[in-house]
This record gives structure tokens, sequence and C-alpha cells, in this order.
């Protein structure tokens, strides 16, 4: 049990951080990429890379959405993007200058408290296009635990009679969804580390 996040009675608190605007900006705000190069990288990311990993509703999370909710998933979407369009070449300057900034979020996370749940989507995004996702999924993991992602579930499968407004169940969807996306890839993640592919 982690002392700063339990009273003495070993309840848990209450969270009283409010949700706070992004502190970081995206690569297109800070000049990195171009408005019009980050439209053509986010199609791209989702003409078919977001099916491998089920973390968005291209509907919802849309460019200008993912600009102003998430600066992080759109610089990760955009560093997927610029290595599947490098293919089997090299990765461009324009993946790294990506990458860069995405990891640089990735950790200021490490030690701050997480509140959107748009994080964990960046960071399992990052684990799962990396070339070591398990610690990444870990904290991705953590991070959901954090923010209850992992309830999600059984309150859509049990509503209780209660009515839920459409703005709460698709914060409930969305959370499921990710929980769901999140322990299956942990799942692969421990599968290879410990040479179980067969089994698992």
């Amino acid at each position: 049990m982690c002392a700063g996040n339990r009273t003495a009675r070993g309840k848990k608190r209450r969270r009283v951080e409010p949700v706070r605007l992004n502190s970081f900006p995206h690569v297109v705000e800070k000049g990195l990429v171009s408005d019009t190069e980050a439209r053509e990288l986010y199609h791209i990311f989702f003409s078919g890379c977001h099916l491998f990993v089920p973390l968005f509703d291209p509907s919802y999370d849309t460019y200008e959405g993912l600009k102003e909710r998430s600066p992080w998933c759109l610089d990760v979407v955009l560093a997927v993007a610029s290595k599947i369009r490098a293919g089997n070449g090299p990765p461009s300057t324009m993946f790294y200058k990506c990458l860069e900034e995405a990891q640089g979020i990735a950790r200021s996370t490490l030690f701050g408290p997480v509140v959107r749940k748009e994080a964990v989507q960046a960071m399992l995004l990052l684990a799962a296009w990396s070339t070591s996702g398990w610690l990444p999924s870990g904290h991705a993991l953590r991070m959901a635990l954090d923010l209850g992602l992992h309830l999600a579930l059984e309150k859509l499968a049990n509503p209780g009679g209660k009515r839920r407004s459409e703005e709460d169940e698709r914060h409930l969807v969305v959370s499921a969804r990710i929980w769901l996306c999140l322990y299956w890839f942990d799942h692969q993640c421990v599968c290879v580390a410990h040479g179980l592919s067969r089994s698992c």
C-alpha cells in the first residue's frame, strides 16, 4: 500500500486535483510540424493504424478534438504515422521530433498527478509502437488503475437501474475500451517477456 495514496484509516483519499488545461503544447503549436503535414499524418494513422490497438473512435477523436483535449495523444499519433509513412526506410526527422515531444510528456507523468484518461491512451500507444513496450505499458496500467478505468466495464454491464446521460455513457464506454486494450497488450507483453507466446 502506498502511503501517499491512502489515509491512516486505509481509505483512499478523494482526488482533489482539478482537471487542468493541458500543460504541454503539441508539436503543431510549437511550430515543429506544419498544420498541413500534421493533418496528413493524422489521416495516415486513422486509415488503418488505429485498428491494431483500437483505443480511439475516429468519429470522436478528430484532428481538432485531439489537438484540444490531448496534445500528448496527438504527438504520439503523429509519431506513429511518421514511422508508418517511412515504410522500410529510415525514420524521418519528423518522426524523431514527434517522438521526442511525446516521450518528454511521458516522463512528466511519472511523478505528477494523472487526471485524464487520454494520458493512458497516449502512454499505451507509445508502448505499443516502441521497441520495449513492457515498461511504458506497466506505467499505463497503473495510471488506468488510479483513474478507476478498470471499473467501467462492470458499471456498463450492471447499470443498477440508473439512467445515465449520453456523456456518462460515452465516458464509461471509452474507459472500458482503454482498459480492455491495456489488459490485452500488457498480457501480450508478459507472454513475450517470459517466452509463453504459444500458451498465450
